[in-house]
């Protein structure tokens, strides 16, 4: 949906007319004509441009996680944007979660976090939690949630479903304020014999900034520029 808004200046000045659409970026302006118009132009801009938008992106995997190896699935986003909040959800299958380490690493190629690291591992204990990533339930890694990845599982029994929302070891905000676009990274390594898995799918559900195109910004300047000259007009 567009919405626009108008406005007349004093004499000499054009009609202004602002575009929006439905994240509040500047669709369309008319050519500007004085230096009192540009500044009602970054008036109008900067506010809308910090709203957030909810996305999701889901990358396909079906790839088998094996003993003592390690797997690693990429999703490339192209849409561009700031990162205002981030969560993750795994379709994930497996035998005895202790045996997990799971990392997620950003766009930039060096910004890692720990998801889990073999939860139920006790000091130098060798197999962590026995209970499973059951086929068909979801597992989600959210700051907000109340109980810690490494709690996971705690109080089930061996072959008891530990699927649910856990809070990561590393924070997801670590990426909040960096770009969207690129190519993230999910490596699952297991790290003990006896039992396998399968990742099926993974997804991001982030909230999204809208970052302002150049020529955008290029207004925005002009616009304070504008403002600028408009109060030495009236202070002269």
């Amino acid at each position: 949906m567009f919405h626009w808004r108008e406005r007349t200046l004093k004499k000499n000045s054009t009609l202004l007319y602002i575009y929006l659409n439905s994240i509040g970026r500047i669709m369309k302006t008319t050519l500007l004509k004085s230096a009192a118009t540009l500044a009602i132009v970054s008036g109008f801009m900067m506010p809308m441009a910090a709203m957030a938008t909810p996305a999701t992106y889901t990358q396909a995997s079906g790839q088998a996680i094996t003993d003592n190896t390690s797997l690693v699935s990429n999703m490339l986003i192209n849409d561009t944007g700031m990162i205002d909040g981030l969560t993750i959800e795994l379709d994930i299958e497996h035998t005895w979660i202790g045996d997990l380490i799971i990392q997620l690493t950003g766009p930039d190629g060096f910004t890692t976090i720990t998801l889990m690291d073999r939860p139920g591992i006790v000091g130098g204990g060798c197999c962590g939690d026995s209970s499973d990533f059951v086929f068909g339930t979801s597992v989600i890694f959210d700051d907000a949630a109340l109980t810690a990845a490494e709690d996971a599982g705690a109080g089930l029994g061996g072959g008891d479903d530990a699927g649910g929302t856990y809070a990561p070891d590393g924070l997801l905000s670590t990426f909040v304020g960096g770009n969207l676009a690129g190519t993230w990274s999910l490596s699952i390594s297991d790290n003990f014999g006896g039992d396998t898995g399968n990742l099926r799918s993974w997804s991001l559900n982030v909230d999204v900034t809208s970052v302002p195109e150049p020529e955008i910004l290029a207004l925005f300047g002009f616009g304070l520029i504008g403002m600028g000259a408009l109060r030495r007009r009236r202070q002269s």
